[in-house]
């Protein structure tokens, strides 16, 4: 049986104007699944900025963003560097929704791979996140219709042999997640994460073969893997006020992958 395919950067169902007048901030929203979920922001009326390491992808991203209508802006951040961060901020009068895509994988078994690499996965994977977090707070607690989204992992859940430092990362932020829903719902911040499988981003499909891209479609429920815009009709949803008494939770979205056996990207090329 066929879906219908979404739109990139068009949610089918969101009012377009349900985010007007607010801002947004997206980390690592010039590429792949931060790319969507910025477009898609803007597209339901909300002023993104778009902040990502590369400040030519950021650019890229805000442009399309007001050439299909929307308001967004770049911004040049590395999420890793807590100074930089809450100077970013600060030059913030006003933020509203936070949704941190920033995130690296680098695929090795755990007994090879090098203690530089182990860092620099949780550095970004965690701390990235709760640099923005800390920083971000105070602007969020002053907002009436504040939330949160991270962008976890199912590898965050489900481990498989060659995942290394990346499933324990996401493992930590669907952690913090919870945390700072129970430390910030009295502040009326809202907080969730919403765990993606295998998606078909630029990056997977340069990196995986389509035999084994065919592959994982076969494992999953619906016979499909997710397009980026499927996760940002996700985190738009959490984002909302239909989400508003949703907070501390994890959502897949994985056409069902996660109810199957699950195993790694090393897997997928191995038996291609």
């Amino acid at each position: 049986m066929s879906r219908e395919e979404p739109m990139d950067g068009r949610s089918g169902w969101l009012d377009t104007g349900v985010f007007a007048g607010q801002v947004g901030v997206v980390t690592g929203g010039g590429r792949g699944i931060g790319r969507s979920v910025s477009l898609s922001l803007a597209a339901a009326g909300c002023e993104v900025v778009v902040a990502d390491v590369d400040a030519d992808l950021a650019a890229d991203t805000a442009a399309e963003a007001g050439e299909r209508g929307g308001k967004a802006r770049a911004a040049t951040l590395d999420v890793t560097d807590a100074a930089a961060v809450s100077a970013f901020v600060e030059a913030e009068a006003r933020v509203d929704k936070v949704v941190n895509c920033a995130g690296m994988l680098r695929a090795a078994a755990v007994a090879e791979l090098n203690p530089v690499d182990w860092a620099a996965v949780f550095e970004l994977n965690v701390q990235g996140v709760l640099n923005v977090a800390r920083a971000v707070h105070p602007r969020l607690s002053a907002s009436p219709v504040s939330a949160m989204v991270n962008i976890g992992s199912l590898s965050g859940t489900s481990a498989y042999p060659g995942g290394g430092a990346y499933g324990p990362s996401k493992a930590a932020l669907i952690a913090l997640t919870h945390q700072l829903a129970a430390e910030w719902g009295r502040d009326g911040i809202r907080v969730n994460v919403v765990n993606p499988g295998p998606t078909k981003t630029p990056l997977l499909v340069s990196t995986q073969s389509p035999g084994a891209v065919a592959r994982r479609e076969a494992q999953s429920l619906l016979g499909s893997i997710p397009e980026p815009q499927n996760i940002a009709d996700a985190v738009l949803y959490l984002l909302s006020p239909g989400a508003a008494a949703v907070t501390g939770q994890a959502l897949n979205v994985d056409c069902g992958l996660s109810q199957t056996v699950m195993d790694g990207p090393a897997s997928w090329s191995a038996r291609s």
